[in-house]
């Protein structure tokens, strides 16, 4: 429950600082004394979005705080998963200046807006006048009926499925997308990627053919060479070979007396040797040299098939054609698996749609299995707040496809009078009955869900009376399990409050107190005969706060 606010800075509010009982709190004040500001207020702790305007001194920031007993509530788990310190009491700050610069708090721990929200709407729950027009929205109605179905741990199951569902869809709808767009780009690349491999290309294959080339271009040249070596070692008579092997002969015949012979004539005989098989070599390479125009021409277009290659492919070796090569072959490779890829979601697919089809007929069920109770409950407390022959009827209809909330199509049809039959809540509910459904609809959902507070603004709209009355009955009732704070104009629920505060405004400044027996009774008085208090005014708001307390 709310226990403590303090508003700086806001609106037409410099400060106010301000506790709240447990119970039903009700808070009256004139028109423009800022009851709307102070609302307005305690809404940034739910994340609303701060306007600058509504700073009243535009040197200083805007501050906004609520402390929450949440004793009795589960949120433990919620609060430390924020890394947020835990303790019995809840204090939730919205902080704001002219800058544009807005911070929040939770327990003096700086958190995002998101975060603030998530948490403040777990304790903090601000019926607005307009929210009345909610009603009239068939998401709203579908989300009354869950929650009183008590279906959000299936929904949330379900919800889990459903988005990795439409995750899926949404990978198989891409895939599909990139194949059909890929085509032309496969048969573009399924081109190069022949070509390169009918081309056969081999790292080292350009050096090679190169060097070939340069021997088949010069090959009489190279031969004639060659030839002249070999007539200079062996077909004149004074030939190297001739002259060496008489020298071998001339250090035999003084070998006897000249000890360096021997080691001369080794040495000889060893140049003899490697001569005879450096000329041996040249005629073989000779011999195998010959001009081959058919090769010389092959041997051109390979090279000229590299070179075209390489300018194509606008890279410098043949490194990198192959590395391009090799990149061709994994993408052509990619896009023909989009089909297996594809395949496979669809199997993933398949086993996800009847998880969510199995969790949307659970929900279903468990709606239909609730609708009727819910119609009942709603019909009998209509009858006690003026609306004897009011009729709502529930209707769940099959949409036959899948959104976030299942399968189903949910709208309320009411009427007020038997003669007429129960249409769509927009298109027949008066003012003065949304705003009495309203408060039915809050007063039973407030059982099934854990909200410490909840904050009425003029839910009494368009109602005065005995119906008015009724009305405070049962926030009054409501309120034994759950904090209500109604800002109301009517007397007869202003008298039902176990606190009573006042918004009043002086020197154009609003402010809020906690009136005690007296002020109350005037208070009270004002709203039955407006600003002149009559004694027969005084005497009722006597009787209205007896038959209260």
């Amino acid at each position: 429950m709310l226990t403590y606010l303090k508003i700086q800075n806001y609106g037409l509010i410099e400060h106010i600082e301000i506790n709240f009982n447990k119970g039903l709190s009700t808070v009256t004040g004139e028109t423009g004394a800022g009851k709307s500001i102070i609302l307005g207020a305690i809404s940034l702790l739910l994340g609303e979005k701060a306007d600058n305007e509504s700073i009243k001194n535009k040197e200083d920031k805007c501050v906004v705080e609520g402390h929450f007993d949440i004793r009795n509530l589960n949120l433990k788990q919620i609060i430390q998963a924020h890394d947020i310190d835990y303790s019995n009491e809840l204090i939730l700050r919205r902080e704001y200046s002219l800058n544009g610069k807005s911070r929040a708090f939770i327990n003096d721990s700086p958190v995002s807006i998101n975060i603030l929200k998530e948490i403040g709407e777990k304790v903090l729950d601000i019926h607005s006048q307009h929210e009345n027009l909610l009603l009239k929205d068939r998401k709203f109605q579908l989300n009354i009926l869950d929650l009183f179905s008590e279906n959000g741990l299936l929904l949330e199951k379900y919800r889990n499925n459903f988005n990795s569902y439409l995750e899926i869809q949404k990978k198989i709808n891409s895939l599909k997308s990139k194949a059909k767009s890929n085509l032309i780009e496969l048969d573009f690349i399924t081109f190069q990627y022949n070509q390169l491999q009918e081309a056969n290309i081999r790292v080292t294959e350009l050096e090679e053919l190169e060097a070939e080339l340069g021997l088949l271009s010069h090959s009489e040249e190279i031969k004639q060479s060659l030839s002249g070596i070999i007539n200079n070692f062996e077909e004149t008579e004074d030939n190297v070979l001739i002259k060496i092997r008489e020298s071998i002969n001339s250090l035999s015949t003084i070998a006897s007396f000249f000890k360096d012979a021997d080691e001369l004539k080794n040495r000889l005989s060893s140049i003899n040797i490697e001569l005879k098989d450096i000329v041996q070599e040249i005629n073989l390479k000779a011999d195998s040299i010959e001009f081959n125009p058919i090769r010389l021409e092959k041997v051109k277009d390979r090279i000229d098939l590299y070179y075209s290659l390489l300018q194509k492919h606008q890279v410098k070796s043949v490194d990198e054609l192959i590395v391009i090569f090799n990149n061709i072959k994994q993408r052509i490779k990619e896009i023909e698996n989009y089909d297996n890829e594809i395949e496979k979601l669809e199997i993933e697919f398949s086993k996800v749609l009847v998880e969510i089809k199995n969790f949307a007929n659970k929900i279903t069920s468990v709606r239909n299995k609730n609708k009727l109770n819910l119609e009942k409950r709603i019909s009998t407390v209509c009858k006690e707040l003026g609306m004897p022959d009011a009729i709502l009827n529930i209707v769940i209809e099959d949409l036959q496809e899948l959104n976030s909330d299942g399968f189903d199509n949910v709208y309320f049809l009411f009427s007020a009078n038997k003669k007429i039959q129960p249409m769509p809540i927009e298109k027949i509910a008066s003012g003065g009955e949304i705003s009495r459904l309203m408060l039915i609809l809050k007063s039973i959902i407030a059982e099934k869900t854990n909200t410490s507070t909840i904050i009425f603004d003029e839910i009494d709209s368009g109602v005065s009376g005995e119906i008015a009355d009724k009305m405070g009955d049962i926030m009054n009732s409501l309120s034994e399990k759950t904090q209500i704070i109604c800002i109301t104009h009517l007397p007869q629920i202003a008298s039902k409050g176990k606190s009573h505060y006042m918004v009043y405004k002086t020197n154009s400044q609003t402010f809020i107190k906690l009136l005690n027996q007296d002020e109350r009774l005037l208070e009270i008085a004002k709203l039955l005969s407006g600003k002149e208090i009559t004694e027969a005014a005084v005497v009722n708001a006597k009787e209205l706060l007896k038959n209260c307390h």
